[in-house]
């Protein structure tokens, strides 16, 4: 549900999932079985960028079985709206915290391709390709076939 963030960047979610958040009004506060190698005051939490966009958020929920174009048609109108409303920072959180594990093929290139034409203005763009090619090659596909022209 949440990242934790620190100044160093993001703490990984194997730290994250032994975590338990309790919202108290706008306050948010978390216990963890984890030890915290971070100072306290260097750490925050930051929702999800799946629960800022309803429209990913409803997309993760079948994402696993989306391998028709209308199944993958909300990233594609999703993505466009975002670079629409010049905002690529969001659509570098999406990349950035891409659940590979929770899509299809389809749909792991439906996301490189939607978003390669602004890839220059994405930094996070590159390593979603390396996890995509990554998680295509352990399933056994031709990685470099399936993403030709794109990396």
């Amino acid at each position: 549900m949440f990242l934790i963030a620190n100044t160093f960047g993001y703490i990984p979610n194997s730290f994250a999932q032994n975590e338990t958040s309790h919202l108290f009004g706008s306050e948010l506060s978390f216990e963890s079985s984890v030890p915290h190698f971070y100072p306290k005051k260097e750490a925050t939490l930051i929702k999800r960028v799946s629960y800022k966009l309803e429209w990913l958020a409803t997309f993760y929920k079948s994402a696993k079985t989306a391998n028709l174009a209308k199944d993958v048609y909300p990233i594609v109108k999703g993505i466009r709206g975002l670079f629409e409303e010049k905002r690529f920072d969001l659509v570098d959180d999406i990349l950035a915290e891409l659940e590979i594990g929770k899509l299809s093929h389809t749909a792991m290139v439906t996301f490189l391709t939607t978003t390669f034409p602004a890839k220059q203005k994405l930094d996070n763009w590159t390593l979603a390709a390396h996890f995509v090619k990554v998680k295509l090659e352990q399933d056994g596909l031709n990685a470099d076939d399936v993403l030709r022209g794109l990396i």
